[in-house]
């Protein structure tokens, strides 16, 4: 099944978070991998450092984060060090919480794979609303503010996002039926203004919040 206001994004649905864990390690090969935060990625992470990966080859960046301490339980990437990297031993990129410095991390990279999740409101990334998503077409990271705590952010930018050669995104949750039914059908959110520009991607949706769905 395809997305219908972009051909480009697949649509599939999964039973479970474990199942679906397994699945998503095919796509983890040598290259540059950017890790959304947030409790669906907090989970996925958690069941991979249960398997047994061969992560050589692969640098890790973070999609988003929270403007705290690396050792705050806010820290996105502080989480994804804590629950997955040091399951393998593997040192994670400098923690930015600076958009300058990590612009300059991300000088001459590119995104192999990207993984982002949707918040309640429709956010992705830490881009929380629509006019903010492209806005800044020469920038890849930008600073943001959150309605909820903590709120400042940084985040890569839209226009940097959808270069990246496949983009996923995991619906999941209780609370996120209203979300699915929006992003199919266009609804503009963050997340909607996004996906009509991603060149190739997959949207993986929990069986229980679209009920029936044909592949």
């Amino acid at each position: 099944m395809e997305l219908s206001y972009n051909k480009n994004i697949k649509i599939e649905a999964f039973d479970s978070l474990n199942t679906l864990s397994k699945d998503l390690v095919n796509l983890l090969k040598p290259g540059n991998i950017a890790l959304s935060g947030g409790s669906t990625y907090l989970k996925l992470l958690k069941e991979w450092s249960t398997l047994n990966l061969d992560l050589d080859g692969i640098t890790f960046f973070p999609v988003d984060e929270r403007v705290v301490d690396f050792n705050s339980e806010d820290s996105n990437w502080g989480n994804t060090t804590r629950n997955f990297l040091s399951k393998f031993s593997i040192l994670p990129t400098n923690h930015f919480i600076d958009p300058k410095e990590y612009q300059v991390r991300l000088s001459n990279i590119s995104m192999d794979l990207v993984f982002l999740g949707v918040g309640d409101d429709g956010h992705t990334a830490s881009l929380f609303s629509t006019d903010v998503v492209f806005a800044h077409p020469y920038k890849k990271v930008i600073s943001t503010i959150s309605p909820k705590e903590p709120k400042n952010r940084i985040s890569l930018t839209g226009n940097y996002l959808v270069e990246s050669n496949n983009i996923i995104i995991i619906l999941f949750g209780d609370g996120k039926k209203d979300i699915v039914n929006k992003v199919l059908n266009n609804i503009e959110l963050p997340i909607t203004t996004l996906l009509k520009r991603v060149k190739n991607g997959t949207i993986y949706i929990h069986k229980p919040l679209i009920g029936d769905i044909h592949e």
